[in-house]
C-alpha cells in the first residue's frame, strides 16, 4: 500500500476536522455619560451622549459535518431507487417505474438526477415528484445526463455524441433525437471521441469521459479534457490525460471495459474493470498529478468490487463489493485512511439479501445540505 499513502495521504491529512463549536462570552459595557455644565448665558446645551464600548471575544460556530461531509445515499436496487442515512437508517423506496436507472448524481439544490427508459429525470425528495428534462427515440441511446456542479451546466452524453447547453429546461421542450439536440444554438457538440459517461470538475473548467477509445482497440478509456464552453464554437476539448493509457495495465488481461468510475473533481480517480457478474471487478485508484496508480481493493486485498464514489470531501469512499467465491453482496462507506491504514471495514446494515449480484447500485453521496 505504499504506492497508496502516496497518492491519497497528503490530499486526505490535509483537512482538518471541524472545531467543536464554543459559546460567546457575555459582553462588557462600559457607559460614559458626558454633561455640560452651567453658565451664565443660556444656551441650548447638546444632548447628553453616551459611548458604550463593547468588548466581547468573538467565537466563530462550526457545525459539526456528518462522516465525508454527506447526509444521504441514494442507489438502486432491484431497478427501483432508494433513499437513506450513510449509516443505512430510514431506508425509503421511490415508487417508480420498474425500468433500469442509471447515472443517479446530486444537484446541488439536494435534487436527484438519473436516467430511465432513454430519458433524463429529476426528483425532488422533499415532494417525491419526478419531472421529466427530455426523452430521446429508442433508436438513439442515451447514456449520461449531467449537471455542472454550479448549477449552469448540462452535459448530455447521446448516441456517443457530447452535447453541453446552459442549464434549462425549457431548452429540451421540443428536443427528441440526438440531431434536433445538435441543432440548438446554445449547444456545445462535440464528437471527436465516443462518449460515453461525463463527470465535471469542481471549478467547470475539465470534464472526465469515458470513452470508447478506438486506437486502443476499441478498449474503454478516460479521457480527461480541457473545455472552453465560452468558445465552443472555434475550440474543440483538449485531451491531457488518458486513464489507464500507458500508465497502468488492468491485472485481468482479457478485460478491456470500465464498469464504473469516479472523480473527486480535482486529481483522484477510483475505477473499476469488469471481471464478472457483469461489472464487478478490482478497484483501481489513479492521481493525474502525479500520475500514479494502484490497485487498492480494500477487503483484504480480494475481489471484486464496483460503483466506487468519493465523498463530497475526498475523505471517504462508498463502494460494492462481493466477495470472488460468495454470493454475498454488500454496500461499504468507509473512511480512506482506515483503508490505508488496513483497518477492518464493515459494511452498511442492510435488510438481509438485499443487493444481489445482478443489481447495479450505482450509490450517489448527497453534500450535507
Amino acid at each position: 500500500m505504499g504506492v497508496l499513502v502516496a497518492l491519497a495521504t497528503a490530499f486526505v491529512l490535509s483537512r482538518q476536522l471541524p472545531a467543536v463549536p464554543t459559546s460567546v462570552s457575555t459582553p462588557t459595557v462600559r457607559v460614559t455619560f458626558t454633561s455640560i455644565p452651567p453658565t451664565l448665558t443660556v444656551t441650548p446645551a447638546p444632548p447628553a451622549t453616551m459611548t458604550a464600548i463593547v468588548e466581547q471575544t468573538e467565537a466563530v460556530e462550526t457545525a459539526v459535518l456528518p462522516p465525508g461531509n454527506a447526509d444521504k445515499i441514494a442507489f438502486v436496487a432491484g431497478n427501483q431507487i432508494y433513499l437513506m442515512n450513510i449509516d443505512g437508517t430510514e431506508l425509503t423506496q421511490i415508487r417508480t417505474d420498474n425500468s433500469a436507472k442509471s447515472n443517479l448524481s446530486w444537484m446541488s439544490d439536494g435534487r436527484l438526477v438519473y436516467v430511465s427508459r432513454n430519458c433524463a429525470n429529476i426528483l425532488n425528495i422533499e415532494t417525491m415528484n419526478i419531472q421529466e428534462l427530455v426523452c430521446f427515440n429508442t433508436n438513439e441511446t442515451l447514456e449520461d445526463f449531467r449537471i455542472s456542479p454550479d448549477g449552469k451546466w448540462m452535459a448530455i452524453s447521446i448516441q456517443r455524441t457530447l452535447n453541453i447547453l446552459p442549464f434549462d429546461p425549457a431548452l429540451l421542450k421540443d428536443v427528441k433525437t440526438r440531431f434536433s439536440l445538435a441543432l440548438l444554438r446554445e449547444n456545445c457538440f462535440y464528437n471527436q471521441y465516443a462518449f460515453r459517461d461525463v463527470l465535471w470538475s469542481k471549478n467547470g473548467a475539465q470534464l472526465a469521459a469515458r470513452v470508447v477509445d478506438t486506437e486502443r482497440v476499441s478498449s474503454d478509456q478516460i479521457f480527461l479534457l480541457n473545455v472552453d464552453l465560452s468558445n465552443c464554437d472555434t475550440t474543440g476539448p483538449v485531451r491531457i490525460d488518458r486513464i489507464p493509457g500507458s500508465h497502468f495495465e488492468f491485472d485481468s488481461a482479457s478485460t478491456k471495459r470500465i464498469t464504473s468510475f469516479d472523480w473527486n473533481g480535482e486529481n483522484l480517480f477510483l475505477l473499476n474493470d469488469s471481471i464478472r457478474n457483469d461489472g464487478f471487478g478490482d478497484l483501481y485508484l489513479y492521481n493525474s498529478d502525479t500520475r500514479d496508480a494502484q490497485k487498492i481493493n480494500p477487503i483484504d486485498g480480494v475481489c471484486c468490487y464496483r460503483d466506487a464514489r468519493w465523498s463530497p470531501d475526498s475523505q471517504y469512499i462508498i463502494f460494492v463489493f462481493q466477495k470472488f467465491d460468495s454470493s454475498e453482496v454488500g454496500l461499504y462507506y468507509v473512511e480512506f485512511s482506515d483503508i490505508e491504514n488496513g483497518k477492518p471495514l464493515t459494511p452498511i446494515e442492510l435488510p438481509g439479501e438485499f443487493l444481489t449480484q445482478r443489481d447495479k447500485p450505482q450509490p450517489a453521496l448527497r453534500p450535507a445540505q
